[in-house]
Formats: C-alpha cells, sequence, structure tokens
C-alpha cells in the first residue's frame, strides 16, 4: 500500500468488507508511525494523510463492522525523559484524537514502545483491550497511560513573575484576535515595544486618515488601523510587519528591520495559525497542509531565526484539542500535537512554553463556533476561556518554567476519562425519551433545515450538502436537533442520512425498520425474453407541453413552428437564404431548482437542455406510477444532449465572469454530465450513460437501455434526449445541398418534404423487461421487440446522408 494515496485505503476497505463483512472487529495495526522522519512533508504522509485516508474510506464504505485502529508509535511519549523521537512523529495524534470523533465506529488510540524489540505480549494486549486509553506507553512490559497534573502555585509564581517594562516582544499573529488582545495587555501594562507580524500588510501610515474616512474601506482595515492606534493611546511603540511566517529569510529580515528600530528582542509569543477547516471526509491534503504550516514550519522557522537569542520566554500557542480531539480540527490538533512535542525535546530552545488553550471567548478562531458546538456537543467542545483570565494565566505561564502548560475551563483529568468513553460503539444515535412519529421528526428536521438555510421550502430528499451544509452546520444541526427532538445526533449519522426522509427514519424508525428488516438484494442475470415494456413518457416538444397535446398535434396534422418576427433574407453574394422560422418548446425558462436540491444561482447558469431532461425524467417516472427518487431497485439513465448553445451566446459572452463557478458551469454544460445528474439527483444507483449520436441520440439511448435490462444490468431504465436552440426564437440559415428545409416546412414522410427546421425539446420514455411490468401490474404503454445500433461507413453520398444498404 501507498500510503499517499487514498484508492489505496479504498481497496483496504473493500477487500475487508468482501473477506470480513459485518462479522466482529477490525483490528487494523498501524506501524507507518514507528519511525516517522524528522523531514515535515514525508513526517505528514505518514502521520496525517494516511491515517485520513483510511477514515475517508471507512466514512466512503460504511461497513457494519466496527474499526479499531491501533497506532504504534516509537519513543514519542516523555516517561523515562531520554526519549529523543522527532517531534514530528506527534503529528499522528491529531487523527487518533480526533478521527473517532467524526466516525462512531472507528476506535483509535496511539501505543508508544521503547523501540523495535518491545516486548509483543503487551502491545497485544492493549490492541484487544474493549475500552483503550487514547494514548499510552509501554517501557519494558510497564504501562503508562497519559495522564495530568495540577499546576501549583509554587509552580505557576517561580520566576521573574512579570515581563521587562518597555521589553521588545515579538507576536506571530500579532493582528489577529487572540494577537490583539495580548498586544493590548503588553501595551497597557508594560508600554512594550511591540513587533507584530503577520500574513496582510497595512497600507503605509500617512494614509490612515484618508483610509479610515473613506466609504470603500474594508472593516478588517479599519479594524487593524484602530487597533495599533488603541496600542499607541496606551504608551506602546508598534512596529507592524507584514512576513510569511514559514517563509525563513523574510522572516529573519522582518526580525532584523525591528531590531534595528527597538533594540534586541525579549520575547515571543507566537499566536499565528489557520483553523482546521471542517471534517475529515472533506478535507484535502492541500487544505491541512495549509493548516499545519503556520504551526509546524512558523514554529521551527521562528526557532530558527531567533532561538539562539537570551529570550526571556519563547512561548508557542497550542490547543487542548491536541490531547482531547476537536470536533472537525483533525489537521489543527495534529499542528498543536507537533507543538506540545517540539517544546519537550531538545530541539527546542531555552525558555520555550506550549500553552495548550481551551478555546478563547469572544476572539480568535473559535469565538463564532463555540455556542452552537458547547450546545450540540458538549462532550467534544469546553465553554472557553474569557481573555481576562487567558492574559492572567498567560504571564504565569510564559515564567513558569514547565514546557508544557495546559489551559482548561473545565476538570481536565474528568475530561480525559469522558474522552475513553467517545471510544465506545456509537454507530446509533440514541433516541431520546420522548416518542415522535415519523411524520413528526420529518417536519421538524424539515423547519431545522429550512432554518439553516434560510429557505422557505425544503424537498424531503434534498441533500443537506447540496445545500449548501459543512462542518459548521452540521454542529449548529446537530445543537438544534438536540434542543427540540432531545436526540443525541452522531456526527457522523449526517453523512450516512444526508437527507430530511432518510435522517427521520433514522432517527424515527418504521415497525418494519426497528425489526431489523434488511435490505433486499437481487442479483439478476440475463432475461430469458428481451421484450422491453414502455410504462411511462414525458416529453416537451414545440407545441406540445406533454405527450397527449403532441398526439394530438399529430393527429391534426399541426405543424409547430412559429415564425420569428425577424425579416427573411439573403446571405453576402447571394450565398445562403435566412429563414424566420422556429420550433420552440414551452417551458424552457421555467425550472424549480428546490424541488431537485439546486440553487437558484445554479439553475441560472445550468444549459436548459439539461434543466428539460430532468424535468422530463421526473415526469416520465411519475406518469409510469413511480415515485421519484424512492426507486429500491437498480434505475439506468441513457440520455443525450446536443452542443450548449446557452454556454456559447449565454455564458461566454458575459463581460465579468468572476462571479461565475467555473466547475458549476462545466457541471450544467457540459454533455457528460446530462446522464449523470439525472441519476444524482434523483437517487438511481444503474448505469448511467450520456450518449451522443446528433440526431439518432434518443433512439440509440433507448436501444443501450434495452440491452442494459435485457443482460440484467438493471431492473427499470429511462431514455431519452433533449436539444434547446438558444437564442429561442431566432431563424436560421439555408444553403443548397444541405438537410434544412428551404421554406421552413417540414412534410416528413411525405414526397414534397424538402428538409426539415431543427427545434428545441426533450423526450424520456421509462423502460421494463415486459415480464416485469406484466408481474408488478405497470401500465404497459408499447413493447419495444429489438433493437440494434450500427453506422453505414462511406457508401454513401455524403457524411450526414443515409445509405441505402441502411
Amino acid at each position: 500500500m501507498r500510503p499517499e494515496t487514498p484508492e489505496d485505503f479504498d481497496q483496504l476497505v473493500r477487500e475487508l468488507q468482501e473477506t470480513h463483512g459485518s462479522g466482529g472487529t477490525w483490528n487494523v495495526l498501524y506501524l507507518w508511525a514507528v519511525d516517522t522522519e524528522p523531514d515535515v512533508d514525508r513526517a505528514c504522509v505518514f502521520a496525517l494523510d494516511a491515517p485520513v485516508h483510511f477514515a475517508r474510506a471507512l466514512g466512503l464504505h460504511r461497513p457494519a463492522a466496527p474499526t479499531r485502529l491501533a497506532v504504534v508509535t516509537q519513543g514519542l511519549a516523555r516517561v523515562e525523559g531520554g526519549e529523543t523521537a522527532p517531534p514530528t512523529r506527534a503529528l499522528v495524534l491529531g487523527p487518533v484524537k480526533t478521527l473517532p470523533l467524526e466516525y462512531p465506529a472507528l476506535v483509535a488510540s496511539a501505543i508508544d514502545i521503547e523501540g523495535v524489540e518491545a516486548e509483543l505480549d503487551p502491545l497485544i494486549s492493549e490492541i484487544r483491550a474493549s475500552l483503550p486509553w487514547p494514548f499510552v506507553a509501554f517501557r519494558g512490559t510497564t504501562r503508562f497511560a497519559e495522564d495530568v497534573e495540577a499546576m501549583t502555585t509554587a509552580d505557576a509564581n517561580s520566576g521573574s513573575l512579570s515581563l521587562r517594562p518597555q521589553g521588545v516582544y515579538v507576536i506571530t499573529g500579532g493582528l489577529g484576535g487572540i494577537g490583539r488582545a495580548i498586544a493590548a495587555w503588553m501595551a497597557r501594562k508594560y508600554q512594550a515595544r511591540l513587533v507584530l507580524l503577520g500574513r496582510t500588510p497595512l497600507p503605509p501610515r500617512e494614509r490612515w486618515t484618508v483610509l479610515e474616512s473613506e466609504p470603500g474601506t474594508d472593516e478588517e482595515t479599519r479594524r487593524r488601523i484602530a487597533a495599533v492606534r488603541e496600542l499607541e493611546s496606551h504608551g506602546a511603540q508598534v512596529h507592524v510587519d507584514a512576513c510569511d511566517v514559514t517563509d525563513r529569510v523574510a522572516l529573519a529580515e522582518a526580525v532584523d528591520r525591528a531590531e534595528r528600530r527597538f533594540g534586541p528582542v525579549d520575547g515571543v509569543v507566537h499566536a499565528a495559525g489557520m483553523a482546521g477547516g471542517g471534517l475529515a471526509q472533506f478535507r484535502s491534503v492541500e487544505a491541512m497542509r495549509e493548516v499545519l504550516a503556520p504551526k509546524v514550519d512558523g514554529t521551527l522557522a521562528l526557532a530558527s531565526v531567533l532561538g539562539g537569542r537570551q529570550l526571556d520566554f519563547f512561548a508557542v500557542f497550542s490547543s487542548t484539542g491536541a490531547l482531547l480531539g476537536s470536533l472537525g480540527q483533525v489537521d489543527y490538533c495534529a499542528a498543536n500535537a507537533f507543538l506540545d512535542a517540539w517544546a519537550e525535546s531538545s530541539d527546542a530552545p531555552a525558555h520555550v512554553v506550549a500553552i495548550a488553550w481551551d478555546a478563547w471567548h469572544s476572539v480568535g478562531m473559535a469565538a463564532k463556533r463555540l455556542p452552537a458546538a458547547a450546545e450540540a456537543y458538549p462532550e467534544y467542545e469546553p465553554s472557553g476561556v474569557s481573555v481576562s483570565d487567558a492574559l492572567s494565566v498567560l504571564e504565569r505561564a510564559l515564567f513558569g518554567g514547565q514546557p508544557r502548560v495546559i489551559v482548561s475551563t473545565q476538570n481536565l483529568p474528568d475530561r480525559l476519562k469522558r474522552g475513553t468513553g467517545r471510544h465506545q460503539d456509537r454507530r446509533e444515535a440514541p433516541l431520546g425519551p420522548a416518542a415522535r412519529s415519523r411524520a413528526e421528526t420529518e417536519s421538524t428536521l424539515t423547519a431545522i433545515w429550512k432554518d439553516l438555510f434560510g429557505r422557505s421550502h425544503i424537498e424531503r430528499d434534498a441533500n443537506f450538502f447540496e445545500l449548501g451544509g459543512d462542518s459548521l452546520l452540521i454542529i449548529e444541526a446537530g445543537r438544534q436537533i438536540k434542543q427540540r427532538l432531545e436526540v443525541s445526533l452522531a456526527v457522523a449519522d449526517l453523512f450516512r442520512f444526508p437527507t430530511v426522509s432518510r435522517l427521520a427514519e433514522h432517527l424515527a424508525p418504521t415497525p418494519s425498520s426497528q425489526a431489523g428488516e434488511a435490505p433486499s438484494t437481487t442479483v439478476r442475470h440475463a432475461a430469458e425474453g428481451s421484450d422491453i415494456a414502455v410504462i411511462g413518457m414525458a416529453a416537451r416538444f414545440p407545441g406540445a407541453s406533454n405527450i397527449d397535446e403532441f398526439w394530438e398535434n399529430l393527429v391534426a396534422g399541426v405543424e409547430s413552428l412559429v415564425p420569428t418576427d425577424e425579416p427573411a433574407r439573403e446571405g453576402p453574394g447571394g450565398q445562403g437564404q435566412y429563414v424566420p422560422v422556429a420550433g420552440t418548446a414551452d417551458g424552457v425558462d421555467q425550472f424549480d431548482p428546490t424541488l431537485f436540491g439546486y440553487t437558484p444561482r445554479e439553475a441560472e447558469i445550468m444549459d436548459p437542455q439539461q434543466r428539460l431532461l430532468l424535468m422530463c425524467a421526473y415526469e416520465a417516472l411519475e406518469d409510469a406510477g413511480h415515485a421519484p427518487r424512492a426507486q429500491s431497485s437498480r434505475v439506468a439513465v441513457y440520455a443525450g444532449v446536443a452542443m450548449s448553445s446557452y454556454l456559447i451566446n449565454n455564458l461566454i459572452p458575459q463581460r465579468d465572469s468572476s462571479n461565475i463557478d467555473p466547475m458549476a458551469v462545466s457541471l450544467g454544460n457540459d454533455k457528460d454530465f446530462a446522464a449523470t445528474q439525472i441519476s444524482y439527483r434523483l437517487n438511481l444507483n444503474g448505469p448511467s450513460v450520456s450518449v451522443g449520436t446528433a440526431c439518432s441520440t434518443s433512439l440509440v439511448a433507448v436501444a443501450h437501455a434495452c440491452r442494459s435490462l435485457i443482460s440484467g444490468e438493471s431492473d427499470m431504465a429511462l431514455a431519452g434526449g433533449a436539444k434547446v436552440r438558444v437564442p429561442e426564437r431566432s431563424g436560421y440559415w439555408f444553403h443548397d445541398g444541405g438537410i434544412l428545409s428551404p421554406d421552413g416546412h417540414c412534410r416528413a414522410f411525405d414526397a414534397d418534404g424538402q428538409g426539415t427546421v431543427f427545434s428545441s425539446g426533450a423526450g424520456v420514455v421509462v423502460l421494463k423487461r415486459l415480464s416485469d411490468a406484466v408481474r408488478d401490474g405497470d401500465a404497459i404503454r408499447a413493447v419495444i421487440r429489438g433493437s440494434a445500433v450500427n453506422n453505414d461507413g462511406a457508401d454513401k453520398v455524403g457524411f450526414t446522408a443515409p445509405s441505402v444498404a441502411g
């Protein structure tokens, strides 16, 4: 296996499912962390990326069996004081502490050994433990468990206990929320000379007054200017420098500029950081690296530039998440675990202290998410530390002589013990005391989702994440569900049940599902007969908004072409003739995005061909008597659309395309996604293939759908196509020898026929094996006895002409 390759972990989980199924617990021994290298990039692959890839594979395939992940490390735990493991090995503690919070069926722990010759029996016993401690160490056969010790008043009061008056102090992240609070404290109490480093430069000081009065100045710039002015009002001198703290050369130059102004640096507070961006299931490797950079690379750069100075203190800001784990923060917890290990290592300079904070109230990264997270998941999130308490603790920690200090607003040993309880099997959410009906639960969930997404209407089968759900909204959803339904929702439940209907069924199961009814899985073999029944239809054609109107037009001989109110004219030099006639379909500009889980903006960008095809697929299933999105069997989709003239004529000409998401444009306009959009939006699980053979697209789609049914590959199939000309009410250019009509009339199957008029429309049929349709009592509209597909090669008069031989 390759630790950097997610597909290898997918294959591992699939093979475990095939060989072990749901019998017992999967015990996975993870040895890649034993000799993690000091190199940060390589360490990240083994200590962070690979465990996250494994957890994602579990989340993707959702095995029925619980999984026990035992991560073995070497020399990481500081037990006897002589351990020399590089601090990069501690990165693995982020996944160990955090992933079980996000994946309820995953149990993870780190087991530290003295060396590769360690006794195996204690290791095996620990792996088999029913309720493992998150981090233990073995030295010989003696077992040590991670624990904490209260810091006594004597410990806190040792040392000089104060900063220097007018001392020179570097604060990274100095104009962030926490950095500003620390700088203000140093300014008020010590009139310090402050070196505030951050990524974003301040405008030149001579422009501040103008910028403060200009209405176009962004609020963050105003706040930063105001913060510097306030610091100076307390007697501080302030030097602000834009610097990437991970760039050692740029950092050295910034420190040199500051020392030329203020003199030697007396102390450092490394408060720069970036919060983790969400649940591991959605985190990319690149995004995790961005979170690690300021904590890991930034710390090493600061140590390289300032570590040799005679500093009073060198403080790095960690988090209690490194010890306890934190929901949606696997990368952030890994970065802070590195800081804790680095502060205790021989790599760290003198007077280093890593301070692991609970979240600060009202400032910093967690200020906005604390209230909701604490209410929804109190076992995971602390109540937060006030700024005044944090500053009081900070001064004692800076001079306490301890390399690691943890600041907890709750009883920390109790929190550690509760942390072991999180490893119990939590695959099923415990129901609250009040039994509720499925309908009542669904109604309440719908109301919650309306509130979360600010929508007046929520479809019961709309996907939470398609509506815009993210890790913060998961936390808020958990809070509201716990408050209104008295149900403790596991974080992973929204991944397993992402729609209102499925989540309601999980929280208030019907009697059949409570009884443990297993979903039926039928393996089909090739059908005995090849007759295919048409059991449903839907269409939009010129002059006909449905199948019935289309049939009436055919019976009455109605030619559904309309003039475009344009003049007929000849082309330059008499080449060609413009025919002002078009065939337009009704409702091309009408679409209910919420019905299919689109945002209004996505619907605007979406090709009308895809919109029309999706609506016809939905209506065809309804016509067949099958509720869209409620299919238990395998439903195939074979469909196609023409080249998107909407993209060419409407989207591309927009001068300002900066507000258009390129991915949304691709998904909504590329022919390749026509069929799969239907399968995704209607939750259909059979083959989904986009077909493109010009005028024969829909016929070829029907032929392929028939083959899928005959082979047993699918149990029902949708087949069809769509074409929308944009702009709609526009004519066409006729040229001699072409296939278009010279006079704007179509005379199909008529000796007077001269050509066709390309028009807009869409059609979808629902197909089933005839024997199945008869068995199921479906309304059979027609029977397809056979189909075939070929190409007529080159023996014809031209590329677009049919062959005489066929």
